[in-house]
């Protein structure tokens, strides 16, 4: 009964996702979001979500699909460190909005049960790019009986890597010639949890 109720969540989760808006807009006035999505190397969660609200009202989800029971994502990088994806996402001009960071282990609903509200604005112009950031997903551990510990959530902090994330982008399409907004941040640790 155990594996049935995780691979009947997992289908509920995947329908739902199917259901939620991704950006995807190729007007002649498009602009581009780049960011990265990454997890420290002893942080080993099923997903990561960022959820986003355009101006008018309209919502999507970015997410990083890190040890999803069904399938991880090839990373971009992968070191001592940290691994994660760089996404380069185009959107139609306008202001945007990061209002929630969620995270999820293997197995759990959707939406993710651990969430966190935040407000991280952003402006997407016609044929720049917007870089807003690496999005560093941190274990927290806490002991909980007897010096046995458990992960309880995240912290997420807002990093500045456009060096190595515009260059692996630049390995996938010819983006040098395009003007580059950073709208970094300064968030320095949200726990999800």
């Amino acid at each position: 009964m155990h594996k049935f109720g995780i691979v009947f969540s997992m289908l509920i989760v995947m329908f739902l996702a199917s259901c939620t808006k991704i950006i995807k807009y190729e007007g002649d006035n498009k602009g581009f979001l780049v960011y990265s999505q990454a997890a420290t190397a002893e942080t080993d969660y099923g997903a990561y979500w960022l959820h986003v609200r355009s101006k008018n009202g309209e919502e999507a989800l970015l997410g990083y699909l890190q040890n999803n029971i069904f399938s991880s994502e090839k990373r971009d990088f992968y070191d001592s460190e940290s691994n994660g994806i760089v996404r380069i996402q185009s959107m139609p001009p306008g202001e945007y909005n990061i209002f929630k960071f969620a995270v999820s282990k293997q197995g759990e609903g959707f939406p993710a049960p651990r969430s966190k509200e935040v407000s991280i604005p952003f402006t997407i112009k016609s044929n720049e790019i917007t870089y807003i950031g690496e999005f560093l997903a941190t274990d927290i551990v806490r002991e909980v009986i007897l010096g046995l510990t458990s992960s309880v959530g995240v912290t997420i902090t807002v990093n500045d890597r456009q060096n190595r994330d515009v260059s692996i982008i630049n390995k996938r399409q010819n983006i040098k010639e395009v003007r580059i907004n950073r709208q970094i941040s300064d968030i320095r640790g949200t726990n999800v949890e």
